[in-house]
């Protein structure tokens, strides 16, 4: 039985609610003089499809391609239904995607998994993430804030500004963000075009905008607009009635601590101490010229000194912060503690750079077992960016923007406190930190 999608079926389900991941499997060398992907796909290494597995979520169908549909996408494929995926090749790979005129985007390097724009989303800032997370990431994740906040957010998240003045994304004349992130990621789809247009009008229509999907979906069954476009259309009215509620409501959840209030010498604002000596502290090399320190315990009676997020308490969560190891004779590190329900049990992932290790623990009546650890590069005396992606059982650790591993426990499944953690005599500083909550159910 071969187990391929041909271009024209998998067309039809590009941007659906039914849409596969599509995963982009060239070599690495051939990715590398790419120009063009499939939309909606991203590159993974077709040598390291044991380790890329895990990434994906589970109970979707994935399709797989290289250049011409033969040999390496069709072995990706079957490693991965060996791997109990729901797993396809594209017949013809994308050279046959790309003879039949189907879209593409613009290989522009890493894909950034998070943009960052400001509160209160509208039409145009609700259709972005739609066209985005549809045509471009599939991982995406979107933070709304301040307007004052959106430029020092994204540096601080590694993210990407959109809809606002002076920045790349954003309104170009009478043409929306929408019409904008599709001319530089070159994807030309005639569908989208049309959706493009009824965005930009909505958009500059401030009742159409209030009126919800009532007045889209006026526009959306014009007779001459084509099926493709006319379900794309009907998908992103229904991402419009939604979103107003979950925009309002998103500004608040994701969760930047703001060093930068805080005076010298002061205990950080926004947590709650636990054992150890915390401080702010002056630090150039900090994003705004502050830190916050634990500078060691003074007896092993300390224990693991805690710095405890006053956010509210999370299950799923994505985490992300920098530390620098400042000093320290056992001990040089720190990391984040999470689903902490008391100061002697949460799950631990920590950076120990004495050891150059990478370590996720369950701490139980103050008793560290470790779950996973690994062997990586991690010096003393520099910024180093931990990135920890709870889900449910699932624990997904990055360091410096590389994926370290991903650990699976299943012993706490209650949600918990955040937490800053260090150990021993360790001198540790912590900056850019921030939590994002993570739904319950994945959406696309």
């Amino acid at each position: 039985m071969q187990h391929s999608i041909s271009p024209h079926d998998l067309y039809a389900r590009l941007g659906s609610e039914a849409a596969p991941i599509i995963v982009d499997v060239r070599r690495d060398a051939d990715f590398a003089t790419a120009d063009t992907l499939v939309a909606d796909a991203f590159h993974c290494s077709p040598d390291d499809v044991e380790e890329w597995r895990n990434d994906l979520p589970n109970g979707r169908q994935v399709v797989t391609y290289c250049i011409h549909g033969q040999q390496v996408s069709q072995g990706v494929a079957a490693a991965l239904r060996l791997m109990g995926v729901e797993a396809n090749f594209l017949e013809g790979g994308i050279a046959g995607w790309t003879e039949q005129g189907l879209p593409t985007r613009r290989n522009i390097g890493a894909t950034p998994s998070k943009w960052v724009t400001r509160e209160h989303p509208k039409i145009d800032r609700i259709a972005c993430p739609w066209l985005i997370r549809r045509f471009i990431d599939p991982n995406a994740e979107f933070i709304y804030v301040p307007k004052d906040q959106v430029l020092a957010v994204a540096r601080q998240t590694g993210g990407v500004p959109y809809d606002i003045d002076g920045v790349e994304f954003t309104h170009e004349g009478e043409r929306c963000s929408f019409d904008t992130i599709l001319r530089i990621h070159e994807i030309k789809d005639p569908a989208l075009d049309h959706l493009a247009t009824i965005v930009r009008g909505a958009d500059r229509d401030a009742q159409l905008a209030r009126a919800g999907s009532g007045s889209l979906t006026v526009s959306l069954r014009g007779r001459l607009m084509p099926r493709r476009a006319w379900i794309l259309g009907v998908l992103l009215a229904v991402a419009c009635v939604m979103y107003p509620e979950l925009g309002a409501s998103a500004q608040h959840a994701a969760t930047h601590i703001d060093i930068g209030a805080n005076k010298i010498g002061a205990s950080p604002a926004e947590f709650d101490l636990s054992q150890g000596q915390w401080t702010v502290v002056g630090d150039a090399t900090a994003t705004a010229g502050l830190a916050i320190e634990q500078s060691g315990v003074q007896t092993s009676e300390d224990g693991f000194p805690l710095a405890i997020s006053r956010t509210r308490s999370l299950k799923n969560a994505e985490i992300s912060l920098r530390l620098k190891a400042d000093g320290g004779k056992s001990d040089q590190g720190g990391g984040v503690a999470l689903r902490l329900r008391t100061p002697e049990n949460y799950y631990l992932v920590q950076l120990d750079a004495l050891r150059d290790r990478v370590l996720f623990s369950l701490v139980s009546n103050g008793a560290s077992e470790e779950i996973v650890g690994v062997d990586a590069d991690i010096a003393s005396y520099s910024w180093h960016t931990l990135t920890v992606r709870a889900k449910d059982d699932e624990f997904v650790v990055s360091l410096d923007g590389s994926w370290v591993f991903t650990g699976f426990d299943k012993t706490l499944s209650q949600a918990g406190r955040i937490a800053l953690w260090t150990k021993g005599d360790s001198i540790t500083r912590f900056d850019s930190i921030a939590i994002n909550p993570l739904p319950a159910v994945e959406e696309r």
